[in-house]
């Protein structure tokens, strides 16, 4: 039995969804989000709970395994519980499920909490351990992705607009997703729906910097890419992710 869960009502939006009509990848992990901080904020270990104490939560590493995308205008049921610490890390869960009760997407994810002057990780609170007994939506450990180390067929300059800026007053997390899926074919993305998707966040980007989104193909059979994004005239990457990619039916 889930412990401390939360559940959220959501219709798929037409600026959520795709020429295809189905939900974005982005637009889920954007309901993922949402789910999460208004679970922690009812369990008052929220964001704004946070920030009274000058501190604040950033995603860190998340798993999205999509069994299908709900379409526009269907009605998802989003919950989410956390599930314990992992050093300096929080986890937490997500599952989405359609209005007859199937499974439509399953997440994981971890957390930090951040000092906002010092912009350093902190410890979060001891009292998040006790959560390690809720079971996890998926078996998937989180785990780091290297670097594309190959050289990417396609490379995007993407300026960071004000649209793009959350109450961290950094890049939010859903536009460093969909940068990444802009540097893919326009087939790729037009025929298939993101399967599959997990993303290190390793560095912050801000108003007015220009981001450099990497994607290479991953020969292993399915349609798959290694994405980097990089601060332009910087050599560390802000993130890096794999994807994979399914063709629509």
């Amino acid at each position: 039995m889930l412990q401390d869960s939360y559940t959220v009502d959501l219709t798929v939006r037409p600026d959520e969804v795709d020429r295809n009509g189905l939900c974005t990848v982005r637009s889920l992990c954007n309901y993922f989000q949402y789910a999460a901080y208004l679970n922690a904020d009812a369990l008052d270990f929220g964001v704004d709970a946070l920030t009274r104490s000058g501190r604040t939560w950033v995603l860190t590493r998340l798993y999205v395994d999509t069994r299908r995308p709900p379409r526009y205008g269907e009605k998802v049921k989003i919950e989410t519980w956390p599930t314990g610490v992992d050093k300096l890390f929080a986890l937490r869960d997500f599952r989405a499920t359609d209005a007859a009760g199937e499974i439509v997407a399953l997440g994981v994810s971890s957390w930090c909490v951040i000092s906002l002057e010092a912009r350093r990780i902190v410890r979060p609170a001891d009292e998040l351990a006790r959560y390690s007994a809720n079971p996890r939506s998926v078996d998937h450990e989180l785990a780091k992705i290297e670097p594309l180390r190959k050289a990417s067929p396609v490379i995007k300059n993407l300026d960071v607009r004000f649209r793009d800026i959350d109450v961290n007053r950094h890049v939010n997390n859903v536009a460093f997703i969909e940068w990444m899926c802009e540097a893919l074919p326009f087939e790729v993305q037009s025929g298939n729906f993101c399967r599959e998707l997990e993303i290190n966040f390793m560095k912050e980007a801000f108003y007015g910097d220009t981001v450099l989104s990497f994607a290479a193909p991953i020969e292993n059979g399915d349609v798959a890419f290694h994405h980097a994004l990089r601060r332009k005239d910087e050599e560390d990457d802000a993130a890096r992710a794999v994807t994979r990619w399914e063709k629509i039916v």
